[in-house]
């Protein structure tokens, strides 16, 4: 892990360079000044020290970065890290939110409750849900003391690779040598400390899951953010960092939360977190047909237009099925709900076993087809839409 990591445990976008040596080197001290004050795999660090030493990382930032006053993004934020809060193991904890003016998508906890929030994330959210997943992320972090552990492990593996170095030194090598030793030192430090990163995001995302859990908010809405997150990843094409990787991939940490979503037996509604794009009634033309009639239009496809003589009938259908559509899927109806069933009045369309909209043999002559292949032909047309749905968000 590169030593910007130390401290910024969610990097979803680099801040600066500058910043993060100081962070680094903040870092380092804390490590050797927070001891924990008790044994196992969670070490205990002095609440009072760590909120000392984590104020001293603060007022750091807050020399580099310009406070964002915004009292009602401040206010939405502290109200879900409140209802988090009493479901993490620390409780007691009174965190300290501080949001800055960068643009980009960023989120970061500092030890002693301090989580800093940038303008950029704020605008990139979609919902309370998506911002209580990135919260929940730096709020377990905070409750692993997972910056005072790995900052205090790199401060260890440092010394060994200066130590090789010194020794080099001693036994009377040459710069070269000096030089490889160090190195050498360099890339076992980072391969630890790559692999170490990837265990403790994958933590910080299960135990935000679970704490979102026994919240009012939906805990996909960790996933739906990071797979925005993972499909910009993607169309930037960055290289295979290899060893220097600090954080587990996107994608990766995207299936990550699928398991453990699966696990705790959530259903994985991403519209119910998003800003999705629900079906529309607007005027298209048909082949055959002089004047445009009224259809409902989801992502580009026309799922059923209405051949009617009498407008007024043709437009009240068209919004009825457009709102029985929308109904399914905000409840989170994907292509297997969907089918084409017989009843009494034609060949119906039919989610979750309701009917949305009925062929009727009026509209069957009227489309100058079987009412079995029109309706057909609307459930191919929301099959495409679903698929581009599922392009748009979820890669």
């Amino acid at each position: 892990m590169s030593g910007r990591g130390m401290i910024v445990m969610c990097k979803l976008h680099k801040l600066s360079a500058a910043m993060f040596a100081v962070v680094l080197l903040s870092g380092v001290v804390l490590a050797a000044a927070a001891a924990p004050t008790t044994a196992g795999p969670k070490p205990r660090y002095d609440p009072k020290e760590e909120r000392k030493l984590g104020e001293g990382v603060c007022a750091e930032v807050d020399k580099e970065y310009k406070r964002w006053d915004d009292k009602e993004a401040l206010k939405r934020v502290q109200a879900v890290v409140e209802a988090i809060t009493p479901n993490t193991q620390r409780p007691d904890i009174k965190y300290d939110i501080r949001l800055i003016d960068v643009a980009e998508i960023n989120a970061f906890s500092i030890p002693g409750g301090f989580i800093y929030v940038t303008k950029g994330l704020m605008g990139a959210i979609q919902s309370d849900d998506e911002l209580a997943g990135v919260l929940a992320h730096e709020m377990a972090h905070n409750c692993h003391y997972d910056a005072l552990v790995q900052a205090d492990r790199s401060r260890k593996l440092f010394m060994g690779a200066l130590g090789a170095a010194l020794a080099a030194i001693c036994l009377g090598g040459k710069s070269e040598m000096v030089a490889a030793a160090a190195q050498a030192g360099l890339y076992v430090r980072q391969g630890i400390l790559s692999e170490y990163s990837i265990d403790i995001e994958a933590n910080a995302d299960r135990d935000g899951i679970n704490y979102l859990c026994k919240t009012k908010y939906n805990p996909v809405g960790m996933l739906t953010f990071m797979e925005r997150l993972a499909r910009a990843d993607r169309m930037q094409m960055a290289p295979d960092p290899g060893i220097f990787q600090d954080h587990p991939d996107t994608p990766q940490r995207v299936a990550m939360i699928i398991d453990e979503l699966t696990a705790n037996g959530v259903k994985i509604n991403r519209r119910a977190t998003t800003k999705w794009a629900q079906p529309e009634v607007k005027e298209v033309k048909v082949e055959g047909h002089s004047a445009a009639v009224p259809a409902v239009v989801w992502w580009d496809q026309t799922i059923f237009a209405v051949l009617d003589s009498d407008p007024a009938k043709a437009k009240a259908r068209a919004a009825d099925l457009a709102k029985q559509l929308t109904a399914a899927l905000t409840a989170g109806a994907t292509e297997s709900d969907f089918s084409i069933d017989q009843r009494l009045a034609g060949m119906a369309l039919v989610a979750f076993d309701q009917p949305l909209f009925t062929v009727t043999a009026e509209d069957a002559a009227a489309y100058a087809k079987d009412a079995a292949d029109v309706a057909q032909d609307s459930l191919h047309a929301l099959r495409r839409a679903l698929l581009r749905e599922k392009l748009a968000y979820q890669f």
